[in-house]
């Protein structure tokens, strides 16, 4: 029955409940007039919010240099190293040199957490970042009294994945965006620029660098220009769906009218600008630099310099030394560096050894440090490949037998994975890699060939760059690669610098080893059948971290092919586009990763293409295959084994499969055949997306993975909007 002094009531609660929470949202505990939900020092105060480390944390109440999450001795004898000296390490005010100021405020913060700070930097949107649906960044005519110069508004409605009852995901009401000018906290609240609280509209009042967004834009189209690029490809995840025009003369879609915008400003006050919009590039980008400079590097004369690569093989296939077993990117080298702290002769026996012994159920780590009851089988024909080219047998039981100038391996090619970097607009990113890739020689009678069955070994390290502005640094220096001759004096230098952030004797020092390498992975059928990948990851053993199996990423065990557990798992989870998470270790209580990929017609049992029993729909199979190992190398992309070939000539460039170079595209369907086609050319995607990272503006990054062009294809109900970068690491 109708109540109205019930309804009354209840209104009345509502409107303290929300009056409550304004005043939350407006609380004030340092008097800066900083609110506490935006202050990145809330205990002191700091109205210019200076943070110099681009932390989250204030300089104010910032006194933790090792980051280690505390202020303590350790802290006070970095400072004390670096005393009088130039910044950044103890520089703790960001005046660019270590002085007295910066001992007072470390000791006034000893013994305290950093902090606390009211922005919300413990959210994690590396693995699954949330999608702009649309970036509007406008420009004011005059900057504001504090030099700030623009308000962006980015719309997340949708972004966020769905509630437990199916609906949309809440959109948080603060966000963290890393910028060229640092870390900018766009709100929902109705503050600083605000203009709704609880829109899903996210705002931010910034410090915009307009000359250096105009340089970046201007670099771009030169390439572009002189290169004549009037289209550009259009990607869903990995697969090209078409092409786009793209105006040379006039690449920026149209903007709006200038407006005036009304907002209030900590410190501030109300603020009235009168704002222009700001044109972006369009999102598909013509991908501007020669992918052989600058992704995929496998010019004889980098991969053959004789001062930094070696091979037990002459080019002409004598079987004598060539190049510098101590070079830069000589596997000795790499596989000694990446030991250190373990003497070089036994970090790479004790590898090879792996093949040797195998490994039994139960013992075979997954990245969460729990092991999977599938074995990973003895492969034994290594030894002989190794003793044939030292030219005496190498004894696994005694590392001093393993001649380490002589080892096996030749260098096929430098690989830039900048587009495995996920979310680095909203803090850390995760995933950029810089990889080098191996080919097995051996012995066939007096000549050094490579194997004819092939195997390749994959050095993949982790690039240290992990934020938004670090990332755009490093496209561009990757990018200069393309002015210059591979092979050259002058490439080759710039190259290197470029290889050792990652591969010297500790590069990351906060990693087992200081080793930057994520892992190594392996691709051959030489050494025995069936075809097999492999995963190797640095694990204590017991302190130091020596090579051991971890299992293949996002790749079930063959056993579980054709299987209804595996049909479950499409149809559940695995099957949607993008996949909504990477295979786990673990699926309905049944260990479903698996050790190694045994793959290929020659498997018990014989296994491409992947899917579940009964046999799933197509599209659903395919978005599983496709991101498993052997699916990614065999069935599904028309790809035979290996990505980079290691059974051409050894004195010229290294095959690169169609997957990479859209060669021979489009591709059946690995279980379909006709009635499924599907087009790669992935070297184009990861240019596209090196120039996506290099010409835009941080706070554009948002919008890229939202594949909005897909309007202007004739079928775009083909092109779901996804994630730009791949699920996977293949």
């Amino acid at each position: 029955m109708f109540k109205p002094g019930r309804c009354i009531c209840i209104l009345s609660l509502l409107l303290a409940a929300l009056s409550a929470s304004a005043q939350d949202n407006l609380k004030d505990t340092d008097g800066d007039g900083i609110p506490d939900v935006m202050d990145n020092c809330i205990t002191v105060p700091n109205r210019d919010q200076k943070d110099s480390d681009n932390d989250g944390v204030g300089d104010a109440c910032d006194a933790d240099i090792n980051k280690d999450g505390k202020v303590n001795a350790i802290d006070l004898s970095l400072l004390r190293q670096h005393y009088g000296k130039a910044g950044p390490v103890g520089d703790l005010d960001g005046d660019g040199k270590v002085n007295a100021r910066d001992l007072a405020l470390l000791r006034s913060r000893f013994g305290k957490l950093p902090g606390p700070s009211g922005l919300p930097l413990k959210v994690d949107f590396v693995r699954n970042p949330p999608v702009a649906r649309s970036v509007e960044l406008l420009e004011f005519s005059k900057p504001l009294p504090d030099g700030r110069n623009a308000i962006v508004l980015m719309d997340f409605n949708g972004a966020f994945a769905p509630d437990a009852n199916g609906g949309p995901g809440k959109v948080p009401d603060r966000m963290v965006l890393h910028t060229e000018a640092g870390i900018v906290v766009l709100n929902d609240l109705g503050l600083a620029g605000d203009g709704k609280p609880g829109d899903g509209i996210l705002s931010a009042v910034i410090t915009f660098d307009r000359a250096r967004f105009d340089g970046d834009i201007k670099a771009f189209l030169m390439r572009a220009r002189s290169k004549k690029l009037n289209s550009a490809p259009l990607f869903n995840g990995r697969e090209l769906v078409g092409m786009v025009d793209f105006d040379l003369a006039n690449p920026f879609p149209k903007v709006g009218e200038p407006r005036q915008l009304s907002f209030n400003l900590p410190n501030l006050g109300n603020i009235t600008v009168l704002a222009t919009p700001f044109p972006f590039l369009p999102i598909a980008l013509p991908p501007s630099t020669d992918a052989g400079k600058t992704l995929m590097i496998t010019n004889t004369g980098v991969v053959q310099d004789p001062g930094r690569t070696f091979s037990p093989c002459q080019p002409n296939g004598t079987i004598a030394p060539f190049g510098d077993p101590n070079g830069v990117w000589s596997f000795k080298t790499l596989m000694g560096n990446m030991g250190n702290g373990t003497a070089p002769q036994q970090f790479i026996h004790d590898w090879l050894n792996q093949w040797r012994n195998g490994a039994a159920a139960g013992t075979v780590k997954h990245s969460d440090g729990i092991t999977v009851a599938f074995p990973v089988p003895a492969r034994l024909a290594l030894q002989s490949v190794i003793s044939s080219l030292q030219g005496a047998p190498w004894n696994p039981a005694d590392p001093a037998t393993l001649d380490l100038n002589k080892l096996p391996f030749r260098l096929l090619a430098i690989v830039n994975r900048l587009d495995l970097a996920q979310a680095g607009f909203y803090g850390p990113a995760g995933g950029a890699e810089l990889r080098f890739v191996f080919g097995l020689v051996e012995k066939q009678g007096t000549q050094c060939v490579p194997a004819a069955q092939q195997m390749t070994v994959i050095l993949e390290y982790r690039v240290p760059e992990a934020k938004c502005l670090g990332l755009k640094n490093l496209a561009n220096l990757w990018i200069a690669l393309d002015a210059l001759v591979p092979g050259s004096a002058p490439y080759n230098a710039v190259l290197q610098t470029l290889t050792d952030d990652v591969t010297p004797v500790n590069a990351s020092p906060s990693k087992l080893n200081g080793s930057a390498i994520g892992q190594v992975r392996t691709n051959e059928l030489k050494l025995g059948l069936p075809w097999e990948l492999r995963e190797f990851t640095l694990q204590p053993s017991p302190v130091l971290g020596l090579l051991r199996h971890e299992t293949v990423k996002n790749t079930p065990d063959a056993t579980h092919n054709n299987s209804a557990l595996l049909n479950t798992w499409i149809n559940t989870v695995g099957g949607s586009n993008p996949p909504s998470q990477a295979v786990p270790r673990q699926f309905g209580g049944v260990d479903l990763i698996g050790s190694a990929n045994r793959y290929g017609p020659f498997a018990t049992p014989a296994n491409p293409p992947w899917d579940g029993a009964p046999a799933n729909a197509m599209s659903k199979r395919f978005n599983v295959s496709q991101n498993t190992c052997g699916g990614c190398h065999l069935s599904e992309t028309g790809t035979n084994f290996t990505m980079v070939h290691a059974d051409g000539a050894l004195n010229a460039p290294a095959g690169l499969a169609d997957f990479l170079t859209g060669l021979g595209m489009p591709k059946n369907d690995g279980k379909y055949g006709a009635a499924l086609l599907h087009s790669f050319n992935d070297l184009q995607r990861r240019g596209q997306r090196l120039d996506q990272v290099a010409a835009n503006a941080c706070l554009t990054l948002p919008l890229l993975p939202m594949q909005m062009a897909v309007r202007q294809l004739p079928f775009p109900q083909l092109v779901p909007q996804s994630v730009f970068a791949p699920n996977f690491v293949h």
